[in-house]
């Protein structure tokens, strides 16, 4: 078939015509074929008469330029156009497109960097060409789409042109693309400039226009020339944009000769296009009519245009490499740059600067700036004023400050920025009234958008610009000076009306100071997402690509760990790899099927960005969503040696338009059951906030979104507008009445309808991807469920109802918590997939939030958990201003990060042990996060983690410890074995006897596998176990990430593989570590087989020595006295509480153990304790024992009184062994008992309850009976109800034996009767533990039973004394009631009982009370004349003691013989002295003046002895013992010894002296 002119085609068709009319049969024949190339080449001659003619009013700028423009366009695929803002290159450059025949093959596509500004230019270029929006003009913004089949022009935003890359490689609807704004530098102009630039030469006849006010022309014209060839430049000198370098300008080519010789020099490269010359036809085609008379003559000088190359659009072949692309880069010379100078009307710039030049003057805040700036141009004449600042907050402080000012206060205050609502947008695009406008704009008003009205401009320098910090990992939203591109931007919004006026707030050296065109996006901004795109579209390494300006290669590793975290990359494997290497799963799991290296995968496990999504995601239309093409277009340009690719994960998102982290989200909801609730989140996040926030109404407007607020989540805020808005819609509202219901609520219903749409795209998306249907994509309004009465209220009376009713509200609240707490889980589980890394725990001080990498984040004031602050909260974003602010919050579990995102956390074990209870060595594990702890502490199995370490831990802790239940023969051998060892070697306290825990250790080591392979005798047990419970579960994973299967077998994909038995496949064997119970028996059983006594151990194994001299009896296991025997236990270990030799008794019987007896220990280890004892005496007396041991044997020879103590028999044995008694004197008796010994050479006394509990335990009985002998006492008597009686009154008791034998438990104990006298003042008959405590507590009960029986004679008795009344007023100190108490117990004591023994039978108590009746009066009488004597003779010294030298030591005196109670306490045989001793003061007193020297010195013997005796008495009594006859009249000595010294005349009964005292004390 001849060649037709596919220049005559749409551009759409001719890649299929060209591969259809190289081979026809391939496509259904050559008819088949002709009749679509007619039908193409029909439609193209169609528009072409359609074409519409534009009109120009020549009066703008651009008009002066148009046929350099014509032309420049005609003979270059690229033009670069630059021109003053107003000069008219938005509108006029598509209408001198059509002028020149473009329109027609294709659309003229026209790109924004916004949806307001494409609409708005649509609207001016249709009204310019007289047709309807839609007809020869339409746009497409995001989910709109205003163009017809018919339209030559098409307005769109960037991103819908980039989107529309996914299903139209080659942009084959497009003959013509205008980019305008170009110098906004965004992430979609520069991924379209680099992507054009890889399209440009396999479209030749694709025409591009790139335009803009403050563009870096020499930039973008190094971009689209080829290396060595200079760029062309249209006359006229480059004012606003930069001029290109000498070397770099050229002359526009002057003939299409040489255009076209430079094209067909293509021809050894891989793009070969195919010229038809004017003039050619193919046999039977029509030929294309002239061209319309308003078509220029530029277009006329070359109407052939190159098509497709299909040789080089074969899928076949393989992506080019850069050396193939920079070869093909040479079918054009570049871009030639035009300029356009002027504008419509001048811009006059002044300075203002807020820092004034004196240095005198304050510097000026910016609101009071911007209000001087208004009044000054006010000044200037009529027309609205636009004023730029940075953000919202600024945007309301100058309002404030305007508002404020008496000149500005009338004219009318509109704020302009992003989030604004329909209806305030209204009012600025669509001016009325006649007030003056003042605009506070931020930089959304900075290009594209034109402000009606506006004739002045107040530029305040600033911009809050938003830059990621990839070592941070935040998005940062700082406040920054605008480069000198910007500024003019901003200085070309006015003049457009007239003459205008832009004053800058800054000083001109700071604007020549700037950088001179603002930062590219790109190189400030997270790429994960342009990665994605790049994968999909196989546009290979990011690196690589084309763009105008390469991002930083920190900024590429950053977005290529984001992808890694989300699974949506992955690393090649290695092509030099090991064919044998072991893959193992991906880290990250879910939609990464692929395997890995363990190598590989630890590259893989990179950290996360903690950025959140983006709040406004670059607008995609729906075309992205088709999905990208399989086939290799040789589109890319780079190699297939690429390292990362892209995973099945990967492939869904990237078919998803928005943010790489929403859409992970989205996918993993389908694993959670909530894709209804995440579509309509992630759709949410994915555009502006539908909440609006006005200034004038900001509090009614927070009061209204409260209906919508959740208390733990903002996410959940988002479904509950939704769920809100769709039970409006289903109420059949009309969309009037919707948008008032959402201004009602403060809601935007603009946002509401995007919200909606991109939900039903994403909705239709996530059908295809098969992760929902389509049944059950859409969320219905959850129905709140009613409260239902109970069924038995109608027979309850009215309380009953009440009760029934609170409790069916809570079961109802209950059961909507429940539900809700169900949901919550599920759907923020999905949310932490893709926003994992913006977690934070609560600091301690409670004011911020920790996050990942040691940031610190606030929660936005906005957020409803504000004020309650979880503990831990995941955000949407995380975003700098001021501070770190985390935005759409919502309080998580600290699990569901491990259980999410287990490739990113880090596992630290510490603390390695053998658990007695698990069964298993484990460990402890702290889990991390990025620094944070995620989990401080649990336990898992140690052998998975370090086998060998583990093994170890289990010989130390299981068998060598024998802290385990093994239930096997050796265990219990060895065990039984080790403790008779061991008590050997306690009780001869050697350490030498038991072989140290390094030979067990070494005896199991040697015995044990290192590793335990299982048998197919296990496996064939395991399948059996398999195939009785097919629904076998997996067993949890030890590092708690989730669940493994079960260790011994896993299934195939199918039952039942082809030509195989329905039977589970086994696992394939691998190595087990010998650290658990389980494992270990397993394989004890296989062992024993071979060997039964394997791990048994001998007595050899265990002994170094033999012990023979260690016999029973001389280390006894029981402890003997009269009440029976008490187990001993003994044991080796210096410096331990059980040291030696532990006596466990019962607490009954503490009272009755005598510690004399104690002392002497067990056979075995008194030889020790003596030769201790013979050690501590004075060197001279230790010589005599010489040589110890035999002394010691010949002591013990001799039978010492073993319940006696030691010490005095060993010195009465030292002395005769020297033969001289006199020796006993050297010994410091006292010292010797003070000191010291080991504490194993004390019996260690555990006391015990019935119970077998511990109660006390203690080496110093004295302290153990000190410290429980009441409770001792009391437990004594617990069982002796049978010989106690209580409430005496007479001798009824019959006989009462001195002791009685009685049992308690298995212990047979000893008793002692007698009567006491209870508190209350009545008389028992109790059971004693010792014979003490019966005797005291007798005397003092029978001489109460007497007094009952003498009731009339203590009546008496209790009247007082014939003298009682003096004695009282002279003794008044004492008390009256409490002296006639004492007087009467003195009486009764000495007259009742006196010297006489206790009476035990009913005879000799009748017996008593005769002897008592006939001495109460003489007893009486007596003490009566004893005590007034010694009330006298105490009154007397108490009014002449006063301030004498000796008054402290005489008080002192006094108080030891005259206190309370002194009357009972003093011996009878006292009384007559006790006179004496206070008449023998007065006569010291008498005495001192003349020698005091003597009185001190003798004074000082006193006390001498004194000391001693007090020291005595309070031993003893420390030790529960009474104080001795001897002990007590030595007291009286004492005083007898101050009448000698001090008043000798006085006399003594019986010579005393100093020294016949101590005498005396030595006895005792």
């Amino acid at each position: 078939m001849p060649s037709p002119d596919l220049n005559q085609t749409l551009s759409k068709d001719r890649h299929f015509l060209q591969q259809a009319l190289r081979n026809p049969k391939r496509f259904g024949g050559a008819e088949a074929v002709q009749q679509k190339y007619q039908k193409s080449h029909q439609a193209y001659l169609q528009r072409l008469a359609n074409l519409p003619q534009p009109h120009y009013d020549n009066t703008l700028p651009v008009h002066e330029r148009r046929e350099d423009i014509k032309r420049a366009i005609a003979e270059n695929q690229v033009v670069i156009i630059c021109g003053e803002t107003g000069s008219g290159k938005t509108t006029q450059l598509p209408k001198i497109c059509l002028e020149l025949g473009r329109g027609v093959a294709g659309l003229i596509g026209h790109t924004q960097p916004r949806r307001l500004a494409a609409r708005s230019v649509a609207e001016r270029i249709a009204e310019e060409l007289n047709s309807d929006i839609g007809s020869i003009v339409g746009y497409k913004v995001r989910f709109n789409d205003h163009t017809s089949r018919d339209a030559h022009i098409k307005l769109m935003t960037d991103g819908i042109l980039l989107a529309e890359t996914q299903t139209d490689r080659f942009l084959s609807a497009y003959d013509t693309i205008i980019i305008d704004e170009a110098h906004e530098r965004s992430l979609n102009i520069d991924f379209l400039l680099g992507y054009l630039k890889q399209l440009l030469p396999r479209r030749p006849d694709l025409k591009v226009i790139i335009t803009s006010a403050t563009i870096d022309a020499e930039r973008f014209s190094r971009h689209f020339a080829p290396a060595g060839v200079p760029a062309k430049i249209v006359s006229g000198s480059l004012n606003q944009a930069k001029r290109p370098s000498e070397n770099a300008v050229g002359r526009i080519l002057e003939s299409d000769k040489s255009r076209s010789d430079g094209i067909n020099q293509m021809s050894d490269t891989s793009i070969r296009p195919t010229t038809l010359g004017r003039g050619q036809q193919a046999a039977g085609l029509p030929t294309p009519s002239s061209l319309p008379e308003h078509i220029s003559t530029h277009a006329k000088i070359r109407p052939e245009s190159h098509v497709y190359d299909m040789d080089a659009l074969s899928p076949a072949l393989p992506h080019r490499g850069r050396e193939q692309i920079a070869e093909s880069d040479k079918a054009f010379s570049g871009a030639p740059v035009l300029e356009v100078s002027g504008r419509t009307y001048p811009v006059e710039i002044r300075y203002r600067p807020l820092a004034e030049t004196d240095e005198d003057e304050a510097e000026i805040d910016m609101p009071d700036a911007i209000v001087d700036a208004a009044d000054e141009l006010a000044r200037l004449g009529n027309g609205d004023i636009l004023v730029f600042l940075p953000g919202e907050r600024e945007i309301r402080e100058a309002a404030e400050a305007l508002r404020k000012s008496p000149l500005r206060r009338h004219d009318e205050i509109l704020p302009l920025f992003a989030r604004l609502s329909n209806a305030e947008q209204h009012k600025i695009f669509h001016p009325g009234g006649g007030k003056r406008r003042i605009v506070l704009a931020t930089n959304v008003a900075e290009t594209s958008l034109t402000v009606p009205g506006i004739r002045y401009v107040i530029d305040t320098g600033l911009a809050r610009v938003k830059r990621y910090s990839a070592r941070a990992k935040v998005e940062q939203l700082h406040v920054e000076n605008i480069s000198q591109a910007a500024a003019r931007q901003r200085a070309g919004r006015c003049g457009r009306v007239a003459a205008g006026v832009c004053i800058r707030l800054y000083a001109e050296d700071d604007f020549a100071a700037r950088p001179e065109f603002t930062d590219p996006e790109i190189i400030r901004s997270n790429l994960a997402a342009v990665i994605l795109r790049m994968a999909a579209l196989n546009l290979g390494d990011v690196a690589a690509f084309p763009f105008l300006e390469a991002p930083d290669q920190r900024y590429i590793n950053d977005g290529f760990q984001v992808l890694l975290e989300l699974g949506a990359v992955d690393e090649r494997p290695s092509e030099n790899a090991d064919s044998g290497s072991y893959l193992t799963p991906s880290p990250v799991g879910e939609g990464r099927g692929e395997g890995k290296t363990p190598a590989a995968a630890a590259r893989a496990n990179f950290t996360a960005s903690q950025t959140g999504p983006l709040p406004n995601p670059p607008p995609l239309g729906r075309e992205q969503a088709a999905g990208t093409s399989n086939r290799s277009d040789g589109l890319s340009g780079c190699s297939n040696n690429s390292r990362w690719q892209l995973t099945k994960l990967g492939k869904q998102m990237s078919r998803l338009p928005i943010d790489p982290k929403i859409s992970r989200m989205l996918l993993a909801a389908q694993k959670h059951d909530c894709v209804q609730e995440m579509l309509v989140i992630v759709s949410a996040l994915s555009i502006q906030d539908p909440r609006e926030r006005p200034l004038e109404a900001r509090e009614a407007a927070n009061k209204a979104h409260e209906r919508f607020t959740d208390k733990q989540s903002d996410f959940l805020a988002y479904l509950n507008i939704w769920d809100s808005f769709q039970r409006e819609r289903e109420r059949g509202l009309s969309n009037k009445q919707l948008v008032q219901w959402c201004h009602q609520y403060f809601l935007s219903h603009l946002r509401m309808r995007e919200w909606r749409e991109l939900h039903q795209q994403l909705v239709q998306i996530a059908t295809e991807l098969g992760l929902v249907t389509k049944e059950n994509a859409f969320r219905r309004p959850q129905t709140v469920e009613q409260l239902r009465p109970s069924e038995r209220s109608g027979d309850q009376d009215l309380s009953a109802k009440i009760k029934q009713q609170q409790l069916d509200k809570k079961q109802h609240r209950a059961h909507i918590r429940q539900a809700k707490e169900a949901g919550y889980e599920q759907i923020h589980r999905a949310l932490i997939t893709g926003l994992v890394a913006n977690v934070g725990l609560k600091s301690p001080e409670g004011h911020d939030y920790l996050g990942a990498r040691g940031s610190h984040f606030h929660l936005f004031p906005a957020s409803a958990l504000f004020k309650s602050k979880p503990k831990w909260v995941m955000a949407a974003e995380l975003t700098e201003t001021t501070r770190l602010y985390a935005r759409d919050v919502a309080g998580i579990e600290p699990e569901w990060i491990e259980q999410e995102a287990p490739h990113l956390v880090k596992y630290h074990y510490f603390e390695p042990h053998w658990s007695q209870k698990r069964g298993e060595v484990v460990a402890s594990e702290r889990v991390t996060f990025y620094g944070l702890t995620v989990l401080p502490r649990r336990p898992v199995a140690y052998g998975k983690v370090a086998p060998a370490e583990a093994r170890e831990l289990f010989i130390r802790g299981a068998l060598v410890a024998q802290e385990a239940d093994i239930q096997a023969a050796f265990f219990a051998h060895n065990k039984k074995l080790i403790k008779d060892i061991a008590a050997l070697e306690h009780k001869s306290r050697k350490q030498d006897v038991l072989v140290d825990e390094e030979a067990l250790f070494d005896f199991y080591n040697q015995r044990l596998p290192e590793n335990y392979m299982p048998s197919e005798s296990a496996n064939s047990v395991g399948r059996m176990l398999e195939s009785d419970n097919p629904a076998q579960p997996p067993i949890p994973s030890p590092r708690g990430g989730g669940l493994e299967p079960a260790p011994y077998l896993i299934r195939g994909r199918g039952q039942q593989a082809k030509g195989l038995p329905n039977q589970p496949r086994p696992k394939p064997q691998t190595p087990q570590p010998l650290a658990d119970l389980r494992t270990f028996q397993t394989w004890l059983k296989q062992a024993e087989q071979a060997n039964p006594r394997l791990l048994f151990l001998s007595r050899d194994d265990l002994m170094q020595h033999a012990a023979a001299h260690v016999t029973e009896a001389q280390f006894p296991p029981h402890w003997q006295n009269a009440d029976g025997k008490f187990k001993l236990s003994y044991r080796f270990e210096p410096h331990h509480p059980l040291d030696g030799v532990t006596l466990t008794i019962p607490l009954p019987v503490l009272n009755r153990l005598n510690p004399a007896a104690l002392e002497w220990l067990v056979p075995g280890m008194i030889r020790e304790k003596l030769q201790l004892l013979i050690k501590a005496l004075p060197k001279q007396i230790r010589r005599i024992c010489v040589p110890v041991p035999d002394f010691i044997t010949r002591f013990l020879a001799a039978n010492p009184d073993q319940n006696a103590p030691i010490q005095p028999q060993l010195a009465q044995a030292i002395a005769k062994s020297a033969g001289d008694m006199r020796l006993l004197e050297q010994i410091d008796m006292a010292a010797w008992q003070a000191f010291r010994l080991p504490e194993h050479s004390y019996f260690n006394v555990r006391v015990i309850d019935d119970g077998g509990q511990e109660l006390a335990m203690a080496r110093d009985l004295i302290e153990l009976q000190n410290q429980l002998g009441q409770a001792a006492a009391v437990t004594f008597r617990d069982n002796s109800s049978d010989f106690e009686r209580d409430n005496l009154t007479n001798w009824d008791i019959g006989k009462l034996p001195e002791k009685i034998q009685f049992a308690r438990g298995k212990q047979q104990l000893t008793g002692y009767l007698g009567l006491q006298q209870q508190k209350n003042g009545s008389i028992a008959l109790r059971l004693f533990d010792t014979p003490e405590a019966a005797a005291a507590a007798h005397r003092q009960g029978s001489i109460a039973l007497m007094a009952l029986q003498l009731k009339e004679q203590v009546k008496d008795l209790n009247k007082g004394l014939p003298d009682f009344t003096q004695t009282a007023m002279l003794l008044k100190h004492l008390g009256v009631d409490n002296l006639r108490e004492d007087i009467t117990a003195a009486v009764l004591d000495r007259a009742l009982m006196g010297e006489d023994t206790p009476p035990r039978d009913e005879k000799a108590f009748k017996e008593q009370i005769k002897r008592a009746r006939s001495r109460l009066p003489a007893v009486k009488e007596a003490l009566n004349r004893y005590l007034l004597a010694t009330a006298q003779a105490y009154s007397e010294l108490n009014s002449k003691i006063g301030r004498h030298p000796l008054a402290h030591t005489l008080r002192h005196q006094l108080e030891a013989l005259i206190y309370p109670g002194f009357a009972h306490a003093t011996p009878w045989q006292q009384w007559p002295r006790l006179p004496i001793y206070l008449q023998a003061m007065q006569k010291r007193m008498e005495k001192y003046s003349p020698n005091p020297a003597r009185d001190q010195a003798r004074e000082a013997d006193v006390q001498a002895l004194l000391a001693m005796w007090q020291e005595k008495a309070d031993a003893l009594q420390k030790q529960n013992q009474p104080l001795s006859d001897g002990l007590l009249g030595f007291r009286w000595q004492i005083e007898e010894l101050r009448v000698s010294l001090f008043a000798q005349e006085l006399k003594t009964p019986m010579p005393v002296s100093v020294k016949r005292l101590m005498k005396e004390w030595e006895k005792l």
